[in-house]
């Protein structure tokens, strides 16, 4: 039998205040207690806390087989093309989370851009809006040439956030060392870089990923080496990104002039990093202007350091 790779973490809770529950669900037995022994600290005690639980399964036969509801489903980053692990990118999958989730719940499945070339990117896409028919992208970082997107997507499509909401929740947000600027709502827009619909995808790859038909797995990797070309960062991303924000200017008014600054400081900030990565430092410093004036003097000094 093939050992299928499967984790994701799931929330129920009121609001996601105090007395959140969470419940992540590991594959690997070891993963999951040296998770515990060694980065307590870093994942903030998650196997000892009385309001979460860690269960060794497969996670799809878990959010298949669970009974109860979810107000939020991560599914983190694997390796989509590796055997077994493109399971968590099948419709099939989808599905059973969509089920999964409370009424107003959200789902939210992060893709390691530096692993996918471009026709696996748009089979994953496909497949996610088959069973979700709005789906917001999102920016995991700035990294140019090793980026993660999510696909974040609520059960209800007619849902969607709440700018307000999200400024009180970063309010009350536990500061985080490591990303200080979160207590910013421009810093944390900017991390948004559009929404895709069904009506206005261009499924230029109209496969759908499958248990029967796995065609991330059946695409991936033929040999040592060969897929580093292939993989979808750089400039064709960036392409990617300027169609998704161009088709998503309309449907993001609801954000508000505040938001929408932040949407646009991400978009000068992915160009920022992709221009110093090209050597482009002048014309980078001109992104970096532009980002600054956008995000706020606080924000920016969260994001960029003093300005110089």
């Amino acid at each position: 039998m093939r050992q299928r790779q499967a984790s994701c973490v799931a929330f129920s809770g009121s609001g996601f205040g105090p007395g959140v529950r969470a419940t992540g669900v590991e594959l690997v037995p070891e993963v999951a207690r040296f998770a515990d022994q060694f980065f307590a600290e870093a994942n903030g005690g998650f196997g000892s806390s009385a309001d979460t639980r860690l269960v060794v399964d497969d996670a799809r036969d878990f959010l298949r087989a669970s009974p109860r509801q979810y107000d939020v489903i991560v599914g983190d980053l694997v390796v989509p093309w590796r055997p077994g692990e493109s399971s968590l990118y099948t419709r099939e999958h989808f599905a059973n989370a969509r089920q999964a989730l409370a009424g107003d719940g959200l789902i939210c499945v992060w893709l390691p851009m530096f692993q996918l070339s471009e026709p696996q990117f748009r089979i994953i896409l496909n497949t996610f809006l088959a069973e979700f028919p709005k789906a917001f992208v999102w920016r995991g970082d700035f990294s140019p040439g090793e980026p993660a997107l999510g696909l974040i997507a609520f059960r209800d499509p007619s849902r969607t956030f709440d700018p307000s909401a999200v400024s009180r929740r970063l309010a009350l947000m536990r500061p985080d060392p490591f990303n200080p600027q979160l207590k910013h709502p421009g810093a944390f827009w900017m991390h948004l870089a559009g929404l895709l619909t069904r009506e206005s995808f261009n499924p230029s790859e109209a496969r759908i990923n499958s248990e029967n038909l796995p065609w991330l797995e059946l695409r991936g990797r033929a040999s040592p080496g060969r897929e580093s070309s292939e993989h979808f960062v750089g400039r064709p991303l960036r392409q990617w990104e300027n169609e998704v924000r161009a088709n998503s200017i309309a449907p993001l008014i609801f954000l508000g002039a505040d938001a929408l600054a932040g949407v646009n400081a991400g978009t000068a900030m992915t160009e920022y990093t992709l221009l110093l990565s090209e050597g482009r430092q002048a014309e980078a410093k001109v992104l970096e202007q532009r980002a600054r004036e956008l995000l706020g003097a606080d924000a920016a000094r969260e994001v960029f350091g003093p300005a110089r």
